[in-house]
């Protein structure tokens, strides 16, 4: 009888490039990159940028499952020690580890269910027809700029419930001013390795007391409104959710969640937003079959969930999630030490061919009638620290893409694909999904005029 087969190695393989020059690629050409380590690695390789400590990168959904299902307490988060944990600040769900994590999560998840979030619907489709009102035929736009503007004014209205129109100016532009800072480029980079360090600093600094002045702000004044137990907003919800000992959310807590949901919520929707029309727009047949199925009987609705289902499979907004092991684990037959960071390869996990036929062709069909299965597909994380937003992101998809291709013809700019560069730690498209406006149809009748803040 044969003996156990072991590995040459206990360590999974590296990369013969040097780390800077990896860093260099990563940061240009991230999914190239991890397609190539894939490639000359295999399923499971060790990752290595300048300056950061080796982690550990799987692929497999097998070991994507052993990391999503292992104890909470063994496995914890990465974020809170990154420099988005700095901006989020230490009690967001994103940030948070052990019991903290779980009383969070209690206290987020029943305002995230899609009964309270369905009447809202009606509100996204009216923020996305005045958005397109302002384009003309003939008009070159970002796609990301425009998407990002619906999505943000979809968060004042839904997450903050926001009527006044000078508040919601002043916290428009400090968080459209910071977005670009911490999306452009080298300078976004310096901004970056300044706050890993724990450190805020210059405009970034600045800004992040303007936004936390005018968030507590907004928070005084939902809590002195006279019929707060009657309104739908989340923070409404929030600021009445009760832990099983009745306790709530402080307002340093409430802060850090609505951080959490400005400025992740609206830049994540947006750019899976733009995606969708740069893939479609370069997937001619795609593009017909959604034109046609909007046409039909349930108004595109089936073909539309899988469009985004196919959309992020195919352009995951965030390329990687990380893990701390404090203890011992075996993935892919390699015994990884306490200490190691393991990082989840969306992108890869995503495009596996053995569980997609033509991973890299975009094509909405192959999730219709079906959803995707939970660890080869995990665009947003998995397990006890699935994204809480997910239904949120996927509702809010849903309606923009109904209104925009039933009112909006449009081409793309750019001759080729858009490739996909990191904007902080998002996946974007490289020149913003640039399209021209063909034509633009008429707004239908009746539209709703007002958020419905009173209890549905």
């Amino acid at each position: 009888m044969p003996g156990t087969i072991r590995r040459v190695t206990d360590q999974p393989p590296r990369t013969s490039l040097p780390a800077p020059i990896t860093t260099l690629r990563f940061l240009a050409r991230p999914t190239t990159l991890l397609r190539r380590l894939q490639r000359e690695c295999g399923d499971t390789f060790q990752f290595e940028l300048a300056g950061v400590q080796p982690t550990v990168m799987i692929t497999r959904p097998e070991d994507v499952k052993t990391i999503f299902t292992a104890p909470r307490e063994d496995v914890p988060t990465v974020s809170s020690s990154t420099a988005l944990g700095l901006f989020l600040g230490e009690h967001s769900v994103l940030t948070l580890n052990g019991e903290g994590h779980l009383r969070q999560r209690r206290l987020l998840s029943p305002s995230f269910r899609g009964d309270r979030l369905k009447p809202w619907g009606p509100v996204i489709e009216q923020l996305t027809h005045e958005r397109i009102d302002t384009w003309r035929p003939g008009q070159e736009i970002r796609l990301q700029e425009e998407m990002q503007a619906i999505t943000f004014d979809t968060i004042l209205a839904i997450i903050f419930g926001m009527e006044d129109a000078a508040r919601q100016d002043a916290l428009r532009t400090v968080i459209v001013e910071m977005t670009k800072r911490a999306t452009s480029g080298p300078r976004s980079m310096f901004d970056m390795v300044l706050a890993s360090r724990k450190k805020l600093a210059g405009p970034m600094a600045k800004m992040g007391k303007e936004i936390d002045r005018l968030v507590y702000e907004e928070i005084a004044h939902h809590r002195a409104l006279p019929d707060l137990a009657e309104r739908n907003d989340i923070m409404s919800l929030l600021m009445l959710a009760e832990d099983e000992d009745g306790s709530r959310m402080s307002d340093q807590e409430l802060r850090d969640e609505l951080v959490t949901l400005l400025l992740v919520g609206h830049e994540t929707t947006a750019t899976s937003l733009s995606w969708a029309a740069e893939r479609f727009l370069r997937t001619p047949a795609a593009m017909a079959r959604l034109q046609e199925e909007l046409a039909g009987p349930d108004g595109g609705a089936a073909y539309i969930d899988a469009a985004i289902y196919e959309v992020l499979r195919d352009r995951p907004v965030v390329p990687i999630i990380g893990r701390n092991l404090l203890k011992p684990l075996t993935l892919d037959g390699y015994e990884l030490p306490a200490g190691t960071t393991v990082n989840v390869a969306l992108y890869l996990v995503n495009h596996r061919a053995d569980t997609y036929e033509n991973p890299f062709v975009f094509n909405p069909d192959r999730f219709l009638g079906k959803r995707p299965d939970t660890y080869a597909w995990v665009p947003f994380g998995g397990g006890i620290r699935r994204c809480l937003g997910a239904a949120f992101a996927e509702m809010e998809m849903r309606h923009v893409m109904k209104i925009l291709y039933s009112r909006v013809k449009m081409s793309a700019v750019d001759p080729t694909p858009e490739r996909p560069i990191l904007r902080s730690v998002t996946l974007a498209p490289q020149h913003g999904a640039r399209v021209r406006i063909e034509s633009i149809d008429a707004r239908p009748e009746p539209v709703i005029e007002t958020a419905p803040l009173a209890a549905a």
